[in-house]
């Protein structure tokens, strides 16, 4: 990706904006403003459908105009989010949810081009029966994919995402049959299609904002396009199943919330407080106390630590002095020290590989009788 792309997908997404926490404070309530924006955006987008086809005369009907209408209505309304006062995680939930109406705009699109390239077939009592049979399988995969989802919603497993894939591949190889010579975008539908289209309209808005909240993403382009990925693939089966099977949709919001719910009180649940290092009735070291320390106590006065040698031990001038001429020459002064013998003191027909000097030993050494005698 290049850095104008990336510039202009980060300015779409507002994502250059350094005010914005990257944590999503999921207490507040001001947060789940923006879900509620998301669910009246899809519903307002099945009502301008419906309208627009009713509206206008039966020669004139198009459904182009109507997908302009959803689109610039979509535009209008997920242009910024609606939030009260400095809600942590704005940003963030609201380039997640609002996909989502593009997502039914999608589908709208892939309904119509299914009712406009078949010969209605409402009429043909058991015709293409096993189509239909193929159909709700499918579905019912989808259903049971998206549950098994919402059962963990947490979880970083992909395999209900790939079930998901598999069923809407079979579903585009082998598409259900027509019902209807006229689709969503430019049909005439009754009070009851209409309802039913608010309903399926209502219930994908609902899930794809659970499926969101329950696992938010971060403040990455990434983590949010795998988000849009996975709970559109949770959400899109309501869109296109039997009336029947919509019953489902519920059950999984309820599924999703309650094991969301039960993850964090587990959590909370495995957090233990570590206790401190020192044992009842010993001295605190890290808190600086004594033995049996209260509110009251007086920290521990510090410890010495022990010098390397006594001072009766140390060297001196004068010893370094005879201990470097009964060597060999000042060429062989070395940094190991020389071990010792029982006295504390240095065996002078031995040679011990090196004597330790530093810069003061040296500046003491400048009137020493000549080396190398």
């Amino acid at each position: 990706m290049s850095a104008r792309l990336r510039r202009s997908t980060l300015a779409f997404f507002d994502m250059q904006r350094t005010h914005d926490p990257e944590d999503v404070d999921l207490a507040n309530a001001g947060l789940y403003l923006v879900g509620a924006q998301v669910i009246a955006c899809v519903l307002l987008l099945s009502v301008t459908a419906t309208v627009a086809s009713w509206v206008q005369p039966a020669s004139q009907v198009s459904a182009v105009r109507s997908l302009a209408a959803a689109t610039v209505l979509a535009l209008l309304m997920l242009k910024a989010p609606l939030r009260v006062g400095s809600t942590r995680g704005v940003i963030v939930l609201f380039n997640a949810l609002r996909p989502c109406a593009f997502l039914y705009i999608t589908f709208l699109v892939v309904e119509q081009l299914l009712h406009s390239c078949e010969t209605p077939t409402d009429e043909i009592p058991g015709h293409m029966t096993m189509r239909r049979i193929i159909f709700h399988g499918a579905s019912l995969a989808m259903i049971g994919a998206a549950l098994l989802r919402a059962s963990a919603p947490t979880s970083e497993n992909d395999l209900w995402f790939l079930i998901t894939l598999s069923a809407l591949l079979v579903i585009a190889i082998v598409p259900p049959p027509s019902l209807s010579p006229t689709g969503p975008l430019c049909g005439n539908p009754s009070a009851y299609d209409a309802g039913e289209r608010l309903l399926r309209g209502l219930l994908f808005a609902s899930c794809y904002v659970t499926s969101v909240y329950v696992k938010p993403p971060r403040f990455d382009v990434y983590d949010i396009t795998i988000s849009v990925i996975r709970c559109g693939a949770t959400s899109i089966w309501v869109l296109g199943c039997s009336l029947v099977f919509v019953l489902f949709a519920p059950v999984q919001i309820g599924v999703a919330i309650t094991a969301r719910v039960r993850e964090s009180n587990a959590a909370e649940a495995a957090y233990v407080e570590v206790a401190d290092g020192a044992s009842e009735g010993e001295a605190d070291l890290e808190a600086g106390v004594g033995a049996g320390a209260g509110a009251g106590s007086l920290p521990m006065p510090p410890t010495a630590l022990p010098l390397p040698l006594a001072e009766e031990e140390a060297e001196t001038p004068e010893r370094l002095v005879e201990s470097i001429v009964r060597r060999n020459g000042f060429q062989e002064l070395g940094l190991v020290p020389p071990p010792r013998d029982e006295d504390g003191g240095l065996n002078p027909d031995e040679d011990y590989s090196g004597t330790p000097v530093d810069a003061t030993q040296l500046s003491s050494l400048i009137g020493a009788p000549r080396l190398g005698v």
